[in-house]
């Protein structure tokens, strides 16, 4: 796992301290796992978009931290030339 992996995650689990999560914050390449997790729950929306509740995310990162993703992710390093 590159620094730029962990980037990521570390984005990931920051925005765990947000009572309320917006979707567009969660990095890009996380989205469709959490998409997926989410079938069924309860979102809302705001002026910036659709929002996740706190409780929900959390119970997210703790199925990544125990089984994983559901999907194959790319994680590519930044290029920083």
């Amino acid at each position: 796992m590159t620094e730029w992996d962990i980037s990521f995650i570390n984005t990931a689990w920051l925005l765990g301290r947000n009572n309320i999560i917006q979707l567009e914050e969660v990095p890009e390449v996380l989205r469709m796992d959490l998409a997926s997790f989410m079938f069924g729950k309860t979102v809302s929306k705001n002026e910036k978009g659709i929002v996740i509740y706190k409780n929900d995310y959390l119970a997210w990162l703790t199925k990544i931290r125990t089984k994983g993703f559901d999907y194959d992710i790319q994680l590519t390093e930044r290029n920083t030339e």
